[in-house]
């Protein structure tokens, strides 16, 4: 049987894990965003006021600035303008700032939720077997299982269950125990 120790070292190793993933997300989310520059370049370059269009950028219009193999980035400390326009950029999917939310006084096993964050979430469950016996739970999102937990558990035991869900999908975590389980907690990591 787990003890409050084994509990808690297991909890702080997989906080490391959630971190260390959340910083590779976040790596690839920066590397995704288009820079100053590719914006510049499609077509949302501003000086004096007039917008720049087609092939157009900043450099040309404030005369070169650097060389076209060594740009120099060019800053101000504000522009007007009398219009912008972006082109494609689409920042739509991409949220800055993340936290984790405790959601487990409005979470119950067995019940279907909507990710309608417009961004993929993180999912940390906790349950506590309540009575001893056979437990098996399953965590789903878009129709798929992602975790599983199967076994003999005894009471006070700890079964966790993490997974992603995308955009848009349901998620949940089901129930099929012989035994008595609960949530202990349910946290999701998710833009605020």
């Amino acid at each position: 049987m787990a003890t409050d120790d084994d509990d808690a070292a297991t909890l702080r190793e997989r906080v490391r894990e959630l971190e260390a993933t959340v910083a590779q997300q976040q790596d690839t989310i920066e590397q995704l965003m288009p820079s100053r520059r590719a914006i510049l370049a499609g077509g949302a370059g501003l000086v004096g006021g007039a917008a720049l269009t087609g092939q157009a950028s900043a450099q040309s219009a404030a005369g070169q600035v650097g060389t076209s193999s060594e740009p120099v980035d060019v800053e101000a400390a504000s522009v007007t303008a009398d219009s912008v326009d972006a082109g494609s950029v689409n920042t739509g999917k991409i949220a800055t700032t993340r936290r984790h939310q405790d959601v487990t006084s409005s979470r119950q096993l067995g019940n279907t939720y909507t990710n309608n964050t417009g961004s993929d979430i993180f999912v940390y469950t906790v349950l506590i077997v309540d009575s001893a016996g056979f437990v098996s739970t399953t965590a789903t999102s878009g129709g798929a299982d992602l975790d599983r937990k199967q076994g003999d558990f005894g009471v006070s035991d700890n079964i966790a269950l993490t997974f992603f869900v995308a955009a848009g999908q349901d998620y949940g975590v089901n129930d099929f125990s012989a035994a008595d389980i609960s949530i202990r907690y349910w946290t999701e990591f998710k833009p605020e």
